[in-house]
Formats: C-alpha cells, sequence, structure tokens
C-alpha cells in the first residue's frame, strides 16, 4: 500500500531559484559591518552527495509519485473489477451458446430456417386465403340466420323458441358445410370419410325438407295464405325456403373447399417445422445479441484501462519531468552566482536521469492476472469469428 498521509511540500521556480542562488555563492549577508561574511558554496567543487535542499526536491517529487500512484491503485482497481466482470459475462455467454450448439444439432441454425421456409413455401397454398373466406362463412351464416329466423316465425313459436330453432339451422349448416368442404379437398380419403360424408349432406337435405313440409303443413293449417291475401302455393314458397337455405349450405362447402388444404397433417407438420426453426433462429439471435453486448462492454473496459493507464503515466512523467525541472532551475541558479572561474560542481556536469526521482512501479505496465490478458484477447477474437461466420 502507499501512503496516503504523507506530506508533501512543493516549490515554485521562483522559491528553488532564490534558494540555488544563495546556496551557490561563497558569501552571504549579515547585519553589521561589512554587510556580507564568507562561507561555503554549496555544494563544493568535488562533493560527492547532493546539495540537502536538492534532497528536499527529490524526496517531494518522489512523494508527489507516490501519491498519484495511489489514485491510480483505487482506480485501477474498479476499472480492474469492471474488465473481471465483463470477461466473465462474456465467457458465461460464449459457454451458453456453445451449450445449445450441442443440445441441438450441428446443424446451423440460419440453414434449418431457411429449408424448413423453403418446404413449406413450396407447399401448395389453398386457392382461397381463411382471412378472405371465413368472413365469407360469417357473412352467410348471419344472412341463413336471419333468413330462418323470419321463416320460423309463422309457427307461431314464442320468441324465444324462434331464436333457439333459427340458432340450430345457423349452427349446424355452416358446421357441415365445414365438414363437407374440407373432405372433399382432401387428396386421400378415407372410406369411412366418404360415408360420413353423405350421411351428413343426406342429414342436411332431410332436416330442411322436413322443416319446410312442417312450415308448409302449418301454413295450410291455419289459412295465413287466404288472411294475408298471399297467391303464391304453400309448396312453391316451401321450395323457395329449400332453395336458400340449400343455395347457402352449398356455398359455404364451395368456399371451405377453396380454404382447405389437399393435406392438413403435411401442412401442419411443414408450419410445425417451421415455427421450430423459427423459434431456434430467434433464440440463437438473442444469444448472439447478447454476445455481442458482453463483447461490446468487455472491449469498452478494456479500452477504458489502458486510456486511463495511458493518462495516469503521461501524468506521471509530466510531474517527474516537472520536479526534473525544479532541479534544474536550482542548478543552473547555483552555478549562475559563482565566481567567474570557478569550476562547476562536479555533481552538476552530470545529466539528471530517472534513477533520482523514480516512478513508481504501476505505471510501468499494466498488472493482470496470469493469462489474464490473453483470455480477454481470444474472448473477442473468438465472438468475432462466429460473428464472421454467421455473417
Amino acid at each position: 500500500m502507499f501512503e496516503t498521509k504523507e506530506k508533501i511540500k512543493y516549490y515554485t521556480e521562483r522559491e528553488v531559484r532564490k534558494k540555488g542562488k544563495y546556496d551557490g555563492r561563497s558569501w552571504r549577508w549579515r547585519l553589521g559591518w561589512p554587510l556580507w561574511e564568507a562561507k561555503d558554496a554549496i555544494p563544493a567543487i568535488n562533493d560527492e552527495h547532493l546539495p540537502p535542499y536538492e534532497k528536499q526536491i527529490i524526496k517531494s517529487g518522489n512523494g508527489d509519485l507516490r501519491r498519484l500512484a495511489q489514485v491510480w491503485a483505487e482506480t485501477d482497481q474498479e476499472l480492474h473489477t469492471r474488465c473481471h466482470r465483463a470477461g466473465e459475462v462474456c465467457q458465461n455467454v460464449g459457454e451458453k451458446r456453445e451449450s445449445q450448439k450441442k443440445k441441438e444439432g450441428e446443424e446451423e441454425s440460419l440453414q434449418e430456417y431457411n429449408a424448413a421456409k423453403k418446404s413449406f413455401d413450396e407447399y401448395p397454398k389453398p386457392h382461397l386465403p381463411s382471412w378472405v373466406g371465413f368472413p365469407i362463412i360469417l357473412i352467410m351464416a348471419l344472412a341463413e340466420g336471419s333468413f330462418n329466423l323470419v321463416a320460423f316465425n309463422v309457427l307461431g313459436e314464442s320468441r324465444f323458441g324462434t331464436f333457439l330453432m333459427a340458432m340450430g339451422v345457423l349452427i349446424a349448416i355452416p358446421l357441415a358445410g365445414w365438414f363437407i368442404g374440407s373432405g372433399l379437398a382432401l387428396k386421400v380419403k378415407t372410406r369411412t370419410r366418404v360415408i360420413m360424408m353423405m350421411i351428413t349432406s343426406l342429414a342436411v337435405i332431410g332436416g330442411l325438407s322436413s322443416v319446410t313440409i312442417l312450415r308448409e303443413t302449418f301454413l295450410e293449417a291455419i289459412k295465413i295464405k287466404d288472411t294475408m291475401g298471399i297467391e303464391m302455393e304453400s309448396f312453391t314458397m316451401g321450395m323457395i325456403f329449400f332453395g336458400i337455405n340449400m343455395f347457402i349450405f352449398m356455398v359455404i362447402i364451395a368456399i371451405e373447399y377453396a380454404m382447405s388444404h389437399d393435406d392438413p397433417n403435411a401442412y401442419h407438420k411443414a408450419k410445425e417445422h417451421l415455427q421450430r426453426a423459427c423459434n431456434r433462429l430467434a433464440k440463437e439471435e438473442r444469444t448472439a445479441k447478447e454476445m455481442e453486448v458482453a463483447r461490446t462492454e468487455l472491449r469498452s473496459a478494456l479500452t477504458a484501462r489502458n486510456a486511463g493507464f495511458q493518462e495516469i503515466t503521461e501524468k506521471a512523467e509530466s510531474k517527474r519531468d516537472s520536479w526534473y525541472g525544479l532541479m534544474q532551475a536550482y542548478r543552473d541558479a547555483n552555478v549562475s552566482v559563482r565566481k567567474s572561474g570557478e569550476s562547476c560542481p562536479n555533481l552538476f556536469k552530470a545529466e539528471l536521469n530517472g534513477t533520482i526521482i523514480t516512478m513508481p512501479t504501476c505505471f510501468n505496465a499494466l498488472t493482470w492476472e496470469t493469462g489474464e490478458e490473453q483470455r480477454y484477447a481470444d474472448l473477442l477474437e473468438e465472438a468475432a469469428t462466429k460473428g464472421r461466420k454467421k455473417t
């Protein structure tokens, strides 16, 4: 750990130059006469040790860099943790993707979807779309129900009874039309289905005929034609009633025939296959998006840490150069006040280098756990490779 409460003295260039001149002179002011007195210049020509004032500058410079290193240690802990978390998420999503691939087979989801969609699109479609046929059937059924409601009113039943009779025909005829129409559309018809279709047809015809005879008999009994002055024969009126119902029945059969598939089982299998392929592809795309988000976060975390390290390193180098600048200013001022002919101290002849004010080791390079940096690079490369394959 770095010292966080270390006291650091900061210097100005003016202060340093003033001290350099004072140390470099071989005299100093005093009270009394004469106004100055002799003293030894610091450092002496052959001194091997740095002047005390330079040692103070070096101490402050090293302390300043240590304080900056402490700031970076706290910042880097957050940045490194972010990298670690992003790497774990990226790795987990990658393992999830591999698990899905092993569980669902080696065939690519996109290829399976394309094959299923092609098979479904090539399947023969009905002549009439359901979104057109069903509204027509509904309209025909409602028209039939309204017609039968009026026709049954003459039987003299209560309103509720009349409504139930009309609703019975309203439901029965469309259902029978659906059964017969869908059966006619089948490519392969079983004997049972053909017999049931014939029975259903006869049942509808018989039912409508019975209602027609009942209605005709009732009209004859109550002499409603004479009362209302209707000149049409009861048989003719019954046939009109029967003909309208049969027309609606046949239209429903034709519409249902046009809407039905010739092989419903094969159609539903193709549709289910396409739906499974769509679900798998959607699942794969969700995982791919998760991978992209995780990879983006990992790349962002690594970029943030590298950028932060670069910034703090440049700041540390700038601070070190500033402290060296103060030392150089001290030396320049020190030499400038020495008497003409005096030699420059041997200590000042050597150039300042990084061994005096040392950079903390944390600024040398980013620290990673063993194999951590390579693992992140492999995760990014693996995700990018999978993205290219998908494309």
